[in-house]
């Protein structure tokens, strides 16, 4: 020691008694309990700081505590020994370098990822916390300064180190830029039909119920896709817009489908990279959004805006509001109290998604919000409504008065959840119940950004309403709600197809366009039974006549929609028109399934027109539309261009890779979907 530390020492000696000179003193100057119990308070402390500042639930701010307290305990026990075998002569210049290497190394090594992947990495970041937080306490004197210099080191280290738990927007991905030498075609749209399949197509077709899909392929070439396994949605419009397999592109199943885990360069990002504009709409896989030449609103899946109750997983089908249980039923009914024939009450609609609000990054309070441990308070909505004599409903709905006839939708609602905006409908039924969309987030507000551009909606829709995903298909098992179920789809398809027409005016330069119609999908999920009953367990014929139709009316909703987008991209336009996969029966579930076969359809300026049907896989589409517009088609895709569809296409220029920097790193742990996200797949009924 210096000759200046022991005077310094001194003047610590009247506020910390328990401080020592000589590692032999401190059991004669404080009760061993009183060594092991100092960093135990100080890490519990520690533990309280943080939750404070999470805003956490109460059990939840206890659990932090009390485990960053069990830490600094265990730590008590044992750091004052550790530091004098190691360093007789200067245990607290021994704990405060250990402070140091915790706090500068740890956070940058315990990463989210590795924390989301198991709770009890959680263990060593509290050990940490606790560790620097017994230095403190137990080195005083100028090993004490370091000690705190350290803390406030790691605290800048973790306010950069730590990230949010959904970054708003991605960076953009390092894409190696290559101009388009002159191609076939000066513009491509790539406009996809979800679960599109031939054998619905075909008759359709045959009966004169597609007219503009009829057009595309009487002046066009067409035939199968074959999609790759498995056929998950966001693995497959991953791979046709990259011609990559998923091994390569990141994307391998539900759990993984984070558009950060993506390692491929997409159509949009080779097309952007080259100056030219691009927009992209819909496309599954695609959340969260990132930076692109043009505009990108992400596809699902994405986060819910609420949480399920306790013991409630069906958050994303809505709710049924009633005087009467609905025994039996899927969707969960709200039963009001009736009095004087005005039935009121709260209606419990989950517990709000809210990201902490600290800047500081607590990599295990992070992943414990992630993986819904740690969760927020209940939301209810206050709810009031009466049938009039005449039918009508009168319905006062968190703060909203407002009539609705039967079978009448209300305009978006607003509602708050605790500071977050939300939007529902309502829906009158027949037997003198509500239904009630899930709370979506408000799109000019989103809790969860889902376009490249914060203020991309409000440019091209103004206050319209648009919703990422509707409510979950599953709906389609409560028969009273199978009406309104296909209504609210159809309503959510038109705001996503208004907004990809705006965007295509509003960006009159693109050279690339993309949306994908998903009702297509969810009708044949929901109303496959009906469509193919065939392959079923027998169906009641009066139930049978209420649904049968529903896939036929999704594919012709989705036909004239094609026209109405078509007319706004306008002529010169190459159009290809493709599926994921098909559809077929899955008798088990009583639902629709996947099956590798869908569709393509090429038409417009470079396409030669033919015939006969030819089977592609959807590996190539990203080649071939590279190769229509000039692009170089890179070396390590797994599909190729097929020229024989181009008219007068000469073999296209080679290029090693378009990840920049050489072929993307894998990421050894990928990001994992949230859990309010893979609830809501469930409920969906994408996952078991």
């Amino acid at each position: 020691m210096t000759m200046q530390e022991p005077d310094l020492a001194a003047r610590f000696d009247r506020f910390l008694p328990l401080r020592t000179s000589v590692p032999g003193a401190h059991a004669a100057r404080a009760p061993l309990a009183l060594e092991r119990s100092v960093p135990a308070l100080v890490s519990l402390g520690t533990g309280v700081l943080w939750s404070l500042d999470h805003a956490l639930a109460a059990r939840d701010a206890v659990a932090v505590a009390l485990l960053h307290g069990g830490a600094g305990f265990v730590l008590g026990a044992i750091l004052g020994p550790l530091a004098r075998a190691i360093c007789p002569g200067r245990p607290r210049t021994t704990l405060a370098a250990a402070a140091l290497l915790v706090f500068g190394v740890v956070p940058a090594l315990v990463t989210r990822e590795l924390v989301d992947r198991s709770y009890w990495v959680y263990l060593p970041a509290a050990l940490a916390m606790a560790l620097g937080a017994a230095a403190l306490a137990l080195a005083v004197g100028r090993s004490g300064t370091i000690a705190l210099g350290a803390l406030c080191a790691a605290g800048v280290a973790t306010a950069f180190a730590g990230s949010p738990v959904q970054p708003p927007i991605l960076p953009a991905p390092p894409v190696v830029p290559v101009q388009p030498a002159p191609g076939v075609a000066q513009r491509v749209a790539l406009i996809g039909i979800d679960s599109g399949d031939w054998q619905v197509i075909d008759p359709m077709l045959a009966a004169g119920e597609l007219p503009n899909l009829a057009r595309l392929v009487g002046g066009g070439a067409a035939g199968v896709l074959r999609s790759i396994e498995p056929t998950y949605s966001p693995v497959a419009w991953s791979s046709i817009f990259s011609g990559k397999s998923a091994e390569k592109h990141g994307i391998t199943g539900w759990d993984v489908a984070y558009a950060g885990n993506r390692r491929a360069a997409l159509l949009w990002n080779v097309v952007g990279s080259a100056g030219l504009p691009a927009i992209a709409v819909n496309v599954p896989g695609s959340w969260p959004p990132s930076q692109v030449h043009g505009a990108l609103v992400s596809g699902f899946p994405i986060p819910s805006l609420t949480k399920p109750p306790p013991m409630e997983e069906q958050q994303v089908l809505g709710r049924v509001l009633s005087t009467r249980d609905r025994p039996g039923a899927l969707v969960p009914t709200a039963v009001l109290p009736t009095r004087d024939g005005v039935a009121s009450g709260e209606v419990v609609i989950g517990e709000a998604e809210t990201p902490p609000r600290s800047r500081l990054r607590h990599f295990a309070i992070e992943a414990l919000i992630r993986r819904e441990l740690l969760s927020s308070r209940l939301e209810a909505i206050p709810v009031r409504f009466e049938v009039r004599a005449d039918g009508k409903r009168r319905v006062e709905a968190a703060g909203h008065a407002l009539e609705l006839a039967p079978g009448e939708w209300s305009p978006w609602l607003t509602a708050d959840l605790s500071g977050v905006p939300g939007r529902f409908r309502l829906r009158a039924l027949e037997d003198g119940a509500i239904y009630s969309t899930p709370i979506f987030q408000d799109p000019l507000a989103p809790l969860h950004p889902f376009t490249s551009d914060a203020a991309l909606l409000q440019r091209v829709q103004g206050d319209s309403m648009y919703v990422v995903e509707a409510a979950g298909w599953r709906v389609s098992q409560d028969r009273d709600l199978r009406r309104p179920l296909f209504e609210h789809l159809e309503d959510v398809a038109e705001r996503q197809l208004a907004t990809a027409q705006e965007l295509a005016r509003s960006i009159p330069d693109w050279a690339l366009f993309a949306h994908v119609f998903t009702i297509t999908d969810r009708a044949s999920h929901a109303f496959w039974r009906c469509h193919a009953p065939e392959a079923y367990a027998p169906i009641d014929a009066a139930e049978l006549a209420e649904c049968r139709d529903f896939v036929r009316a999704a594919y012709r909703w989705t036909d004239a929609a094609l026209g109405r987008l078509l007319a706004t991209l306008g002529d010169g336009v190459t159009v290809f028109v493709l599926s994921d996969h098909g559809s077929q029966p899955d008798p088990r579930r009583g639902f629709g399934t996947h099956r590798v076969d869908g569709i393509w359809i090429a038409a417009g300026p470079g396409i030669a027109p033919q015939r006969e049907r030819r089977e592609i896989s959807i590996l190539d589409v990203a080649p071939t539309a590279l190769a229509a517009l000039g692009f170089p088609v890179a070396d390590d895709a797994d599909g190729v261009a097929r020229l024989e569809l181009l008219d007068g296409a000469p073999e296209p220029r080679r290029i090693a890779t378009y990840e920049g920097g050489g072929a993307s790193p894998a990421r050894d742990v990928p990001h994992r979907i949230q859990a309010s996200t893979e609830s809501q797949l469930r409920s969906l009924g994408y996952v078991e």
